[in-house]
């Protein structure tokens, strides 16, 4: 039956999951800003009890209010929700069988799962799961709950949530919900636009906040008072009513950054006592509803059905190694585990642990041979061959979306037979006083699994032992890496994995795994996996080919998987795609705008990849660039196209789809659709920003806390201009630095500015788009300087305050903005640290090592334009100056924490270019010298050390050395000369006094090469100096007056390196 309207699309959507064995549950009475809200999902989600629920929920979001403006966002709007609990094992599939149900056919739209990470804080809930994409627009979600209310989930529950009106305005191609037909009367418009204005008045302007924070703070006490008597349900609704209060004060702007996460955290606090008292409640009546249905995950739901017992796989075949391959000397061998979407960046990392994982299995087979036996030439016939197998191994770990395969070619049928030697305890251990074996001997024996009968006696280099011959039998191989191939898999890392299954059944993965392949040659290796048993059955693209397929034999993998349109192979996707954007771009006279990270994602997302091109309306090129390619990257997963030469963007975009569908036109036509809705949105954020005063937005960065304790970024922005002030003295006082077209009041507008697009629209909207880009057209396009000249100026400088953001990325184009991003980072970094952050492995949750990288960078560790010359000791006193001014707790420790935080990023940078020696004698002028100038001398000391010979600083490192070792204990270096006794203290003297004036004005003019060279200059008259004059004299003023000329010489040396950590030959 044809869908016309939105009350028909709905009721066939509740009809299908009612078909699939839901109860039809009606939607909450209650004010709620998501159906997750809805105690059918959030309370029955909790406990062992099974549960299949399908209802449709009006939720209230009242910050998305636009007054009945926007197309398709509203403060008020309907999901509808499903939960199965447990989640069957074909829950996808059925899921995308409901979308064409209602008349989105798969095969002409671009479906995709992309990763969703969900969190619903103030349920105290997350999960893992998807969001899904039909070309491009987000038509529902797909979570699989690990946690509600705090507690781990007993059971997991799928919950699949539909936006009604996005999801409708898709299937029938409205551009606008207000002009969905509801049924054969009313649009959706007629119905809801009054409602949507009137709400959002209310909302933005109205809402009575003292009444809220009071209602809040009764509706919070009333939760706790209504569980601890045992009424959980009544409890709910007022976690339900304190939640709306809470949205309603946050749309107002009634409540701070710092105070919103508190309000989350007490209305996640309420959720929690409620699930934890539900839980309990229904353990007292024996959870009731415990056997009402089938509880194993492993089977699938079938529509009008019980669940039904999932097919087994192929019956397990043990094949004979020896019958079954009796003409073959080596084998192939394949597995794949099969996955639901799995996200691209785990897709990275968990093949490059594989090859690894593999690698180091090979390489341990082999060096288990070369224990016992030196060379090739000592070892029988059948290891010889078995090593040689082993070098000619060819291994090829693929992975995608839906699976992960290992292809091995040409291993070995076994293990050979060995005979091994087994040594125990020395015979005083292990024999006892009869001569019988003793306690120590006989457990020898048995950890070894040998007849006591059958060990003896032998004499060994050290002394007699206990010794046993044993016959090894060699493994099967392909069982033997079935095994490591379950361990490897099991043991693969990921940020997040993920329960779908009891813990004694499977263990945890990225997503929930749904088949095993595993053959050797034509023969099923058997496996139990994830609950699951190993066959020969693979599956097809998910949309073009859901059905299973059967692999007959390892060398068919790839053309099969071809059929099934799977292009298993990462390089033959990303070949693929790279080439057909190439030339779409190409086409239309532009360039593709490269981009790795977004190429690898699309790699990772599509098993069968289809690159497509569209085009948007110029009038959207007015939006800054960075918008744009923001947008389409970011929220669309496609590449921008620019001009030629890359200094404009194009009206078209590349994209990729998951395959070719049925009619192309459309789809494109409708990934159309969904770009330019966002470019709408864009574009509304934008006009709006550019009509407000950029001050208004500063002035507003009061109420945004930077972090705990650290003030508000208004207070940032203010030590920001203060630090970048200190900075520019200290350039103006050095005549290397240029600083035309920078004065104070420049370093002041853009410091006090440069944060204040934090609270615009734009910002809010698209972060990581345009953040400091919106700053900068505000400043340009308002003028705010009242002189365009300076006004850019200002503006450049708050774009690029941001960079560098990585360890390859650019440094700001400018002087002015490299100061600004300098003061930037040095106070986020100083005052993080003051304030007891920390990094610990993997974990940086404030970027430090990032801010460290940048400040190293633009204070000139690799040499790049528009660095700053001042040291590190130089910015840092400084900062932290500023920070105490400001009354910001700076702890007596901070300083060095700072300093060796910093300077450990800066040598494992350096390390990529530079001996370590070298990097070791700098440690002191890396931090209180420029690094231009370090990194210079670093070069140059490198360089010094690889000459040897006569006048070499190697040569010239012994006397030193010898200098340094004589006055360890000595500080003093005023010299008498006359206390000089011999000629060679006076020759020494007269060399050092010209030394001191060559080094000091080299060290000034940079040149270490000619500096070092210099240093070695000492070296003849230095071994002179010992050759002929006794330093520990008798006569104690002599011993001291050479002991203070040792000691100058020692810090001739080390005022231009630590020389003492380089290790002379």
């Amino acid at each position: 039956m044809e869908i016309r309207n939105f009350q028909e699309f709905i009721i066939a959507l509740c009809n299908y999951w009612v078909d699939h064995g839901c109860i039809l549950s009606q939607p909450y009475d209650a004010n709620m800003g998501a159906g997750t809200f809805h105690p059918h999902t959030f309370l029955k989600g909790v406990g062992p009890e099974p549960w299949r629920s399908v209802y449709v929920q009006p939720c209230r979001r009242p910050v998305d209010g636009r007054y009945g403006k926007s197309p398709y966002r509203f403060q008020h709007y309907y999901q509808l929700q499903v939960l199965l609990k447990p989640s069957p094992s074909n829950i996808v599939d059925i899921f995308l069988k409901s979308l064409e149900h209602v008349g989105i056919n798969l095969k002409n739209n671009d479906i995709g799962l992309l990763e969703d990470d969900w969190k619903g804080p103030t349920l105290g809930a997350w999960g893992l799961g998807w969001e899904v994409r039909a070309n491009g627009q987000e038509v529902s979600q797909f979570t699989y709950f690990q946690q509600l209310g705090g507690l781990d989930i007993d059971v997991v529950c799928g919950e699949i949530t539909y936006g009604l009106e996005r999801l409708f305005m898709y299937a029938k191609g409205y551009k606008n919900a207000l002009d969905m037909p509801f049924n054969e009367h009313y649009t959706y418009g007629d119905i809801f636009y009054q409602n949507e204005y009137e709400f959002s008045h209310y909302n933005f302007k109205e809402a009575n906040i003292n009444e809220l924070l009071e209602n809040f703070n009764k509706y919070e006490q009333r939760v706790f008072e209504l569980c601890d008597k045992g009424l959980v349900l009544p409890a709910y609704d007022y976690v339900l009513q304190a939640s709306h209060a809470f949205n309603i004060l946050d749309a107002r702007g009634a409540i701070s950054v710092s105070e919103r996460q508190r309000y989350i955290g007490r209305v996640r606090d309420c959720a929690k006592k409620c699930a934890v008292q539900y839980r309990a409640e229904r353990e007292k009546l024996g959870f009731p509803m415990l056997n009402k249905l089938d509880t194993d995950a492993r089977k699938p739901l079938l529509n009008n059905k019980s669940v039904i017992n999932i097919r087994e796989s192929q019956p397990e075949v043990i094949y004979n190694i020896e019958k079954d391959f009796l003409n073959k000397n080596a084998l192939n061998v394949l597995f794949e585990l099969g996955v639901e979407e799995m996200p691209p960046a785990f897709q990275i990392s968990a093949r490059e642990e594989l090859s690894h994982k593999i690698a180091e299995f090979i390489k341990q087979k082999k060096d288990s041979i070369y224990k016992t036996y030196h060379s090739e030439k000592e070892m029988p016939k059948n290891i010889a061959e078995y090593v040689s197998i082993l070098n000619n191994i060819k291994y090829s770990a693929q992975i995608s979306s839906r699976r992960l395969s290992i292809l091995f070619e040409n291993i070995p049928k076994s293990e050979p037979d060995q005979k091994i030697e087994i040594w125990g305890p020395v015979e005083r251990v292990a024999k006892a006083a009869d001569g019988s074996l003793s306690q120590a001997g006989l457990g020898f024996c048995k950890k070894n699994n040998i007849d006591p009968l059958h060990v003896q006696f032998k004499e060994k280099a050290n002394g007699i032992f206990l010794y046993a011959e044993k016959e090894m039998i060699g493994n099967d191989f392909p069982t033997l890496l079935g095994k490591n191939f379950k361990e490897w898999c099991y043991g693969l890392t990921a940020p997040l994995k993920m329960k779908w299954l009891p813990s004694d059944i499977s263990p945890t993965f990225i997503r929930p795994v749904r088949w095993v392949l595993a053959l050797v040659e034509n023969k099923i290796i058997p496996l139990d996996m994830f609950g699951i048993k190993s066959g020969r059955e693979t599956y097809g693209q998910r949309i073009l080919h859901p059905e299973s397929i059967i692999i007959e034999n390892v060398l068919d993998y790839k053309k099969s998987l071809e059929k099934v349109f799977v292009l298993n192979s990462v390089e033959d996707r990303k070949d693929l795609i790279l080439k057909q954007a190439n030339k779409l771009a190409e086409k239309v006279n532009g360039k593709l705008y490269y981009d790795e990270e977004l190429l690898l994602k699309c790699v990772g997302l599509f098993e069968n990849p289809d690159v497509f091109i569209a085009e948007f309306d110029k009038k959207y090129l007015r939006l800054p660039k960075r918008l744009i390619s923001g947008v389409l990257r970011e929220h669309m997963n496609y590449f921008s196209v620019t001009s030629k030469n890359g200094s404009e963007i194009l009206p078209y975009y590349v994209g990729v789809a998951n395959y070719k569908c049925s009619d192309m036109s459309a789809m494109i036509e409708g990934t159309k659709t969904v770009v330019v809705g966002r470019l709408e949105d864009g574009a509304f954020y934008y006009d709006t920003d550019l009509a407000t005063p950029i001050y208004d937005f500063r002035n507003k960065l009061n109420d945004q806390l930077f972090q705990a304790g650290m003030g508000s970024l208004f207070d940032k922005s203010e030590r920001v201009k203060h630090i970048g002030k200190q900075i520019y003295y200290l350039l103006e006082s050095n005549p290397e630095t240029n600083l035309e077209n920078i004065n104070i009041n420049l370093i002041e507008k853009a410091a006090e500015l440069c944060k204040a697009d934090l609270k615009s629209g734009c910002v809010q909207e698209f972060p990581d788009e345009m953040q400091g880009i919106m700053g900068g057209v505000l400043v340009r396009e308002q003028n705010i300087l009242n002189d365009n000249h300076k006004s850019s100026l200002v503006a450049k400088a708050i774009e690029e305050h941001y960079m560098p953001i990585g360890a390859q990325s650019s440094l700001p184009s400018t002087r002015l903005g490299s100061i600004l991003a300098l003061a930037d980072k040095l106070d986020s970094l100083c005052i993080m640290i003051s304030y007891g952050a920390e990094v610990k492995a993997n974990k940086d949750p404030f970027g430090m090592r990032r801010l460290a990288l940048g400040i190293a960078r633009l204070l000139g560790l690799k040499n790049e334009d528009n660095c700053l010359f001042i040291s590190v000791q130089q910015a840092i006193e400084l900062t932290l100056k500023i920070l105490k001014e400001a009354n910001r707790k700076i702890l007596p420790e901070s300083e060095n924490k700072i300093y060796n935080f910093i300077l450990e990023r800066m040598k494992a940078t350096l390390k990529e270019d530079f001996d370590v020696r070298s990097l070791e004698a700098l440690s002191q002028q890396l931090i209180s010298e420029p690094l231009y100038k370090v990194r210079s001398l670093a070069e140059a000391i490198a360089n010094a050390l690889q000459q040897t010979g006569k006048g070499s600083l190697l040569e010239a490192l012994n006397p030193y050395r010898r200098a340094r070792n004589l006055t360890l204990n000595w500080n003093d270096k005023n010299v008498s000369i006359s206390l000089f006794k011999e000629k060679e203290e006076s020759i020494l003297f007269e060399n050092l006094i010209k030394l001191e004036l060559t080094i000091k004005e080299l060290h000034a003019k940079a040149k270490f090469e000619e500096l070092l060279i210099a240093l070695a200059s000492l070296t003849e008259p230095m071994a002179a100096f010992f050759d002929n004059v006794m330093v520990n004299d008798p006569d104690g003023d002599l011993k001291k007056n050479r002991l203070c000329l040792l000691m100058r010489i020692r810090s001739l040396y080390e005022d231009v390196a630590d020389f003492s950590l380089i290790q002379v030959q």
